[in-house]
């Protein structure tokens, strides 16, 4: 999934607006995904990095759901947070925070960037319904009452 949203930045989305690829990159774009280009990273990104968080935590599904939900909502937050009425001045908050390590200074440009779009709320949603749809189906996760020990005799004999 996070290998095919790299693709859909490298073939649709321009550089000159992209924090990702910056202005080194081509200035020529595939257009593969058409429209579909602009919300499916961020469906891909919610539901790739959801089910990576959920392999992180212990096997429970409360654990795996919650995963998917931060992302979704870390998703949902920088997609608001490009938003015309908010993207100029969080931006330039984020951009004056103390930075060691660039990641205000990137966090910033991206928002700069970045273009709002309702469908990548839904997207978000979406991916990480799916991400959630993925784990139920799976056997990485379990019931908190299936992962209790069995009961065992303390008994000596």
């Amino acid at each position: 999934a996070l290998v095919l949203g790299l693709v859909v930045y490298l073939a649709d989305r321009d550089p000159a607006r992209s924090a990702l690829l910056g202005s080194p990159w081509p200035a020529w774009r595939l257009a593969w995904f058409g429209a579909a280009g602009g919300w499916l990273p961020t469906l891909l990104h919610t539901f790739g990095f959801g089910l990576l968080s959920a392999a992180a935590w212990p096997p429970h599904r409360a654990a795996a759901r919650w995963s998917c939900v931060c992302w979704a909502l870390v998703n949902l937050l920088f997609e608001l947070g490009q938003h015309p009425a908010w993207q100029r001045p969080l931006a330039a908050a984020v951009g004056s925070l103390d930075d060691r390590w660039g990641a205000a200074a990137a966090t910033a440009r991206l928002l700069a960037r970045g273009r709002f779009d309702p469908w990548d709320l839904v997207a978000a949603a979406a991916g990480a319904a799916l991400a959630m749809a993925w784990l139920s189906l799976s056997s990485r996760t379990v019931s908190p009452r299936a992962a209790q020990p069995a009961a065992t005799s303390t008994r000596w004999t």
